[in-house]
């Protein structure tokens, strides 16, 4: 693809889609039919992976694209479906994407958003669309040349972009190919150093000084990785280094007209880190603050219950067995009770948190070393 050789492409995957339904083959090979013209022949691809698994909310939002760059119109399931995806589901971006295709969240201020390179990609895809069907070439090219250049991730997203591209200049300029093989090594190189340092990552604790020094380097490898910077955090207070988790949440992108799971904790993050390092008079206002801009409405009480202004009891009623709920709030209790000097009542949070079995969330791991730390005295 990067090659041009979009028909070459596009005939391998489709021997490979006769011989297997497998949805990684299925999708690279709607990609590419999308690619050449054929939005019919794609859409019915990415209905097969949902209908294999009407889980995959990459394969519903490729429906979406589809649709919404042929005369067919969107399917309202579909649409509705992708919008209905909340800051705890791990596809949660999928329903900002659509919110700023429909010109809900300006796209200028939407390629900000991203909490990650590959995020900042599609944003940047989904600008060049809009200004593709404004007519404005310039502007729509160099959103697709900056998806290419940030989306190496997902090769399948720069092939969209480079057919961007081909479509507005009938082909990408040769200085931009070249830019793009240019940068193809040093992106290997940089991939090859982050996986490195998370395959050491899996066998440590949040209480190893070896972690902390990784996830320092794979931040200082990519800046715009917000989940390594929330990782970071929860490292720092995880160890009692409060100083740094505070001054590394204060490095956080700040959230352009999107609640994700990152964005809202690192907002309650920074107040709670600020009481616990002493400072509660200075945390309680900037508490306030993230109540009154929170549309979550779990969030904003949980900040509420941080205030006083909610009982625990009620907060906890309300989110009944649904785990994200509980996790994300007995982590911010447990912490905002050790601010409060109340260590006993945060170990209860603590074990609380563990009782949701959600460790894939570094909410767990963190509530799991405070714990460990507090039996041992740590103050």
């Amino acid at each position: 693809v990067r090659q041009q050789r979009w028909q070459a492409a596009k005939d391998l995957a489709e021997k490979l889609v006769v011989h297997s339904k497998d949805p990684a083959v299925l999708h690279a090979a709607g990609v590419l039919r999308l690619c050449t013209g054929d939005p019919d022949g794609a859409r019915s691809l990415f209905s097969i992976i949902l209908a294999m698994d009407p889980s995959d909310e990459r394969a519903r939002f490729m429906i979406y694209l589809v649709d919404g760059s042929s005369a067919t119109p969107v399917e309202e399931d579909v649409r509705l479906s992708l919008l209905s995806l909340e800051w705890h589901s791990p596809f949660e971006f999928f329903a900002y994407l659509v919110q700023v295709l429909e010109k809900k969240i300006p796209a200028t201020e939407a390629v900000t958003g991203g909490e990650s390179r590959l995020e900042t990609a599609w944003l940047n895809y989904a600008a060049g669309l809009l200004r593709e069907r404004q007519n404005d070439r310039q502007a729509a090219g160099e959103h697709f040349a900056k998806a290419c250049l940030e989306g190496w991730k997902d090769p399948w997203l720069q092939a969209l972009a480079l057919a961007g591209l081909r479509d507005l200049f009938g082909k990408p300029p040769d200085e931009f190919i070249e830019r793009l093989a240019a940068a193809e090594v040093p992106e290997k190189e940089r991939r090859q150093a982050v996986e490195q340092r998370r395959t050491m990552l899996r066998s440590l604790g949040y209480d190893s000084a070896l972690r902390r020094k990784l996830l320092e380097e794979i931040y200082a490898i990519d800046e715009s990785d917000q989940s390594v910077l929330l990782e970071l955090v929860f490292t720092y207070a995880a160890q009692s280094a409060w100083q740094e988790a505070l001054e590394c949440c204060r490095k956080r992108q700040q959230p352009s007209g999107r609640e994700s799971a990152r964005t809202l904790t690192l907002g309650w993050l920074e107040p709670v880190l600020l009481a616990r390092s002493g400072h509660v008079d200075d945390a309680e206002p900037l508490l306030s603050a993230y109540v009154e801009k929170t549309r979550d409405p779990w969030h904003a009480d949980v900040g509420r219950c941080l205030l006083g202004r909610l009982a625990p009891e009620d907060l906890f009623r309300s989110a009944g067995n649904r785990p994200e709920l509980l996790l994300s709030g007995h982590t911010a209790l447990g912490l905002w009770r050790e601010a409060q000097g109340e260590p006993e009542v945060a170990l209860r949070h603590y074990k609380e948190s563990l009782s949701t079995y959600l460790d894939d969330w570094p909410h767990y791991f963190f509530s799991l070393a405070r714990m460990q730390q507090l039996r041992k005295g740590d103050s």
